[in-house]
């Protein structure tokens, strides 16, 4: 169950009890003992979500063949030969691995055919890749003739035994239910096919004896052919769910590492010990559960022959209280072997039924070393649900500090060893989120990630432990766990280092102020789930190609500055490369319109008392007037303004009256330059009739062109300022103005609407001067558009979040 990741001591005396009990420890392992992994349990369709996990801890790679036996119907026998490369992990999901073989039911086998020792386990998720909930179990290394199952429940449970016959011969199967006391045992009869999954539901097939489909009960397994066996557990319409694998043999001692009866308001967790008696005198049971903080309860528990009792660790035992703890279960006689398992559900928000829960078998020794093949940390890419927590229970029953290195080797090939000290006689948790006194990660190379991890015993004399995985997600929506595989003396290579992230390029090295321009960062060493930054400030839709190419989209520039700024890789274990200078902010601004833009202005010139209006380019237009205001700017101080003019003279916005249209052409000159931040839009003056003339469809025209003209650029993710039109008067010459000022106002008044109805910014000009032909600004008048133009590009920057 989560919680803390420093566990406190337990009760001194735990090491001389364990001596007293006489604590077993596990017979030394050769790589040819994990060669042959089954899994007897398994499924692929539309509900459930299988995935193998498959570690290899050595320097050589793992040639792995994949044989998938499924149930009749449910598709056909398929091998799949794979590399497991050294000090790695592999996620095989049954899905894009079998896409059109497998639907249904599926038993498999896992081999190493170059010698190579791997460890396998194997995950279930539900329902409908919303992994609401699920289940893991260690594969199992051999087949037997005979194996023994000692949780069982139906009724509210729905409850499966799972049955794989990887022979070539049919498997006739004896199957025995030993109930709750009071009870009498009964059989049944299964053949398995050859190379074939057999599924007995419990609570539904007829075979099954009728008082065992809503009962509690044990299961002991026969069978002619050597064959494997899982069973599966499911209640409230799969909401939840459990499984383990069988044991081989009954056994004195069994040893727990979890347990808990702690919880709050909201969250509760309940542990039951299932004890099952397969043989034909009653024996008693005696168990140590040792508390997280020090302390010991001691209870005995009789089981009658051939039966199975149930313990609450909560009503059977109250002194625990509120804690976690772990427990030692003994037969009181050695020549009567039992089988323990261990059931966890926790209940949320006092909902009677519980959201999820795990079993494990215990196991019957200690050993220097423990491998698990499943792991997953924070939220990691691909992966539904989450964020996902791993913890590993550690049980050091020594009188002296137990030494460990624990090994963490990643999908990728990569991870690191850490030193570990377990006090003498404690229960250590270690948290794979868990953080120091600094708060950094313990285990930054398990953020974010799958991973494998091999827990050894260091020294010059190894010493025995027990090591437990608990995994949960989703806010407790689900959990699974596993008691570990026994690793002994069998070896763990030094796993390659997780290399920290390199940027070598960034392209394009330039960018809008506003962000929103792609890149593309190359380097290497980047991770699943690894975070770009741009100026400090997260880039968006950043997604990582491989380990040598990222994507994203650009921010907009921290405080809205231009110039170099660096580019940060952050991996999702914590390692940063920082590029400085790798990226630069732009500020362009497209000022689009008519002669107005363009920086027309006029002059009266007379000869022989004979005057005219003569129009010339001014020397400085507004843009060129406006870029020297930017460029002056502190923001932009680092250089990247550019203002371009393209103002066309003689344009109307719309395509009445003129010739040329603005709105004919905005979209095109907007496109060839994707760098634009800023658009400043004035045109319209030459949609409107000369006096004396009705240009009232003409004011129409001129504002439904400025809007689809605003609308192609809001869809280019472009701001924009729109302006009124200047004003006009008398020429100089003719003595009446070449625009009505009535029309100028009236449309005025359309383009005022049009950017209050589509929240737009607008300018409002003042006080500019005109030339001599009354319709374009003077020198004067070109400068003091360019302060307004510029206090409002400043007003906008300032306004934009």
């Amino acid at each position: 169950m989560p919680r803390r990741c420093t566990s406190p001591l337990q009760l001194t005396v735990l090491a001389f009890l364990l001596v007293a009990i006489g604590s077993t420890h596990v017979t030394a392992q050769t790589p040819e003992d994990y060669l042959h992994w089954y899994l007897a349990e398994g499924a692929q369709n539309a509900v459930f979500d299988e995935e193998i996990l498959i570690a290899n801890p050595n320097a050589e790679n793992a040639q792995v063949t994949v044989t998938l036996l499924p149930e009749p119907g449910a598709g056909t026998e398929t091998t799949v030969p794979i590399t497991v490369g050294g000090h790695s992990r592999l996620t095989l999901r049954l899905a894009p691995f079998f896409p059109d073989t497998i639907n249904g039911a599926v038993s498999a086998r896992i081999d190493s055919t170059n010698g190579v020792p791997i460890v396998v386990e194997r995950s279930m998720y539900w329902t409908n890749g919303e992994r609401g909930a699920g289940h893991n179990a260690i594969g199992l290394t051999a087949l037997s003739n005979a194996w023994q199952l000692a949780e069982g429940a139906s009724g509210f449970w729905q409850a499966f035994i799972l049955l794989v016959n990887p022979n070539d011969a049919p498997a006739r199967v004896t199957l025995t239910f030993l109930p709750a006391a009071g009870g009498v045992s009964r059989s049944m009869a299964r053949v398995v096919a050859p190379h074939s999954r057999n599924t007995v539901w419990v609570n539904g097939h007829e075979d099954v004896p009728v008082e065992f489909r809503n009962a509690e009960f044990a299961t002991t397994i026969s069978a002619d052919q050597p064959i494997a066996v899982e069973r599966a557990m499911y209640w409230d319409g799969f909401g939840g769910g459990t499984e383990s694998t069988a044991t081989l043999a009954p056994a004195r001692t069994w040893y727990f590492g979890e347990g808990a009866t702690s919880g709050n308001a909201t969250l509760q967790f309940e542990t039951f010990l299932l004890l099952q008696n397969p043989n034909t005198q009653d024996t008693t049971v005696h168990v140590w559960f040792f508390k997280d903080g020090g302390g010991v309860v001691e209870r005995d528990f009789a089981v009658a022959a051939n039966t199975r009792r149930t313990v609450s660790a909560r009503l059977h035992v109250p002194e625990l209280g509120a804690t976690g703890f772990s427990m030692t279960a003994q037969s009181a006689d050695p020549n009567l072997p039992i089988v323990a398992e261990r059931a966890m559900y926790w209940l949320v928000n006092g909902h009677p039924v519980p959201a999820d829960g795990h079993t494990v078998q215990g196991v019957t020794g200690l050993a220097a070393a423990w491998a698990f093949a499943d792991g997953m940390q924070g939220q990691v890419t691909d992966v539904a649900a989450g964020p996902y927590d791993t913890f590993f229970l550690l049980s050091n029953p020594n009188t002296t500090p137990l030494e460990l290195r624990v090994t963490v080797v990643r999908e990728d090939g990569t991870g690191a060893v850490h030193p570990l000290t377990v006090p003498a006689q404690s229960r250590y948790t270690l948290y794979m989120g868990g953080t120091d006194d600094n708060g950094s990660l313990l285990y930054p190379e398990a953020s974010n990630q799958r991973f494998a991890t091999f827990i050894q015993s260091v020294g010059t004399t190894p010493l025995p432990f027990l090591a437990e995985r608990a995994m949960y997600w989703g806010a407790l929506d689900g959990g699974h766990a596993s008691a570990g595989v026994p690793w002994g003396a069998l070896p763990v290579a030094q796993p390659s280092p997780v290399s920290p992230p390199r940027i070598t390029s960034v392209t394009p090295q330039t960018g809008r102020l506003n962000g929103g321009t792609a890149v593309t960062v190359t380097g290497s060493g980047f991770q699943r789930n690894a975070g770009l930054t741009v100026g400090g400030a997260a880039a968006k839709n950043v997604r990582v190609i491989n380990d040598t190419t990222m994507v994203a989209v650009t921010p907009r520039a921290p405080s809205k500055r231009t110039g170099p700024v660096t580019v940060g890789v952050t991996n999702a274990d914590g390692q940063r490369e920082a590029a400085a200078a790798a990226f630069s902010y732009n500020f362009h601004v497209l000022t689009f319109g008519d002669s107005i833009t363009y920086g027309t202005t006029s002059f009266k010139m007379c000869e022989a008392g004979d005057c005219s209006i003569q129009s010339i380019r001014a020397a400085r237009p507004y843009p060129s007037a406006l870029q020297r205001r930017l460029v002056e700017a502190p923001q932009f101080a680092a250089g990247g303004v550019l203002v371009q003019n393209l103002g066309q003279p003689g344009e109307c916005a719309s395509r009445a009256n003129c010739g040329g249209s603005g709105e004919a052409r905005f979209a095109d000159v907007v496109d060839a330059n994707p760098d634009y931040d800023l658009i400043v839009l004035l045109e319209g003056v030459n949609d409107l009739r000369p006096p004396g003339q009705d240009s009232s469809a003409a004011i129409e025209h001129a504002r439904s062109a400025l809007q689809h003209m605003v609308q192609d650029a809001t869809a280019r993710a472009k701001v924009v300022i729109i302006c009124k039109l200047t004003p006009v008067q008398d020429d100089a010459v003719a003595g009446e103005p070449r625009r009505d000022p009535l029309d100028v106002a009236q449309l005025n008044s359309r383009i005022e609407d049009l950017t209050i109805e589509q929240g737009l910014f607008r300018v409002n000009w003042s006080g500019i001067t005109l030339g001599p032909d009354g319709l374009h600004p003077s020198q004067a008048g070109f400068d003091t558009m360019a302060q307004q133009v510029f206090q409002k590009i400043m007003d906008v920057l300032g306004a934009l979040p």
